[in-house]
């Protein structure tokens, strides 16, 4: 009975994470919410009585098929980390906040701000004068990027006007904001006191997240529009530039928008920023010729194991490019932790995040 008993929880903890695989690729892109919730309980259910049912009764045909689960996941794991790491774009030129610490799991507010250089011409050199701020004169264009605030009463005000302040401080020349300004409907009346903390050369520009279009999507491009932030959505804007490169700003929302997305226009030399709330979008984008793309909707897990990593992902990719800098092709993946949190409000060893990305040329 002991033994048995043991390939019973193997049997459970193979399927589980035979699910979370499931989850992470099919599952968590889809379009509808409720829909997606109850698919997943079901869908679970199926796996735990499966594998409990080879586990128990299965005797050494079921052993096997535990066995090649356990094996199936671990060739998985590998060929994610592997091809990870292929694509790992430069580290941070520097960071501030966030100190990790294991006596200290959670981290909910306690943000992390990244700086990254890129230079347009290729070189691998720093950008000069690179703590100043950027301007467009200068042939060098800093951004700073904001992703998931999922606005909310379960998170301090203060903590919110924090962030805005040092976003303040970095005197970003175009701020972006990928998505997930809410969970609720509720929680968008804090986007106007909030905004208004914030200043950028060149404007503020938004895509909507995947909980935007749930809560109300019309009710959230209205206060937007208050808030002196212009909503792109599967649009885009051109932002002309005297003396350098024109900024084309790309934005899209699929699959959560009714709306297709509809490549723009492009011309040679254009500085081609896309907005995608998931990373998922990233080869497409490339093959349009994005410089870079910014990201978020992963949360970076929310919940990380230290050591391992996040256990959940919501993308077909599986975590491959579940939190920073990645290069795909010519183009830049920057994906963010986001700064809010939501269902539940919390973060463990897993703080959230600000990107400032320092564009320049030689």
């Amino acid at each position: 009975m002991g033994l048995q008993f043991i390939f019973l929880i193997a049997g459970l903890a193979a399927g589980f994470g035979l699910f979370l695989a499931f989850l992470n690729r099919v599952l968590s892109y889809m379009r509808r919410k409720t829909l997606k919730t109850v698919l997943a309980g079901g869908i679970l259910l199926l796996f735990l009585i499966f594998f409990s049912g080879v586990a128990w009764w299965g005797g050494i045909y079921g052993r096997w098929i535990i066995l090649l689960t356990y094996i199936i996941l671990l060739v998985g794991e590998f060929v994610h980390r592997w091809r990870a790491r292929q694509l790992r774009g430069a580290p941070p030129v520097s960071q501030s906040g966030g100190a990790f610490s294991l006596r200290h799991p959670l981290t909910t507010t306690q943000l992390v701000v990244s700086q990254y250089h890129l230079s347009l011409n290729g070189s691998s050199t720093p950008a000069p004068n690179a703590g100043a701020s950027l301007h467009g004169g200068d042939k060098r264009l800093r951004v700073a990027h904001l992703s998931d605030l999922h606005l909310n009463h379960h998170l301090p005000q203060g903590y919110y006007q924090q962030v805005m302040e040092q976003v303040r401080r970095a005197e970003a020349d175009l701020i972006l904001f990928t998505g997930d300004f809410i969970t609720e409907l509720e929680g968008i009346h804090q986007l106007p006191d909030l905004a208004r903390r914030l200043h950028s050369r060149l404007g503020m520009y938004a895509i909507f997240g995947n909980h935007d279009h749930w809560a109300g999507a019309e009710q959230v491009a209205e206060t937007l529009r208050q808030s002196g932030i212009e909503w792109i959505g599967n649009g885009w804007r051109r932002i002309p530039q005297d003396g350098w490169r024109d900024i084309l700003l790309i934005g899209c929302e699929e699959p959560w928008s009714p709306d297709a997305f509809s490549p723009p226009p492009t011309q040679n030399g254009d500085l081609i920023l896309a907005l995608s709330h998931t990373a998922d979008h990233v080869y497409r984008l490339s093959q349009l010729g994005a410089t870079a793309v910014f990201s978020g909707h992963y949360h970076a897990g929310q919940f990380q194991a230290p050591g391992f990593g996040p256990l959940f992902i919501p993308s077909r990719y599986g975590r491959r490019f579940y939190h920073g800098h990645y290069r795909v092709g010519n183009t830049h993946l920057f994906v963010s932790a986001g700064i809010g949190a939501a269902e539940p409000p919390l973060r463990i060893y897993c703080p959230p995040d600000v990107f400032l990305v320092d564009f320049y040329e030689d």
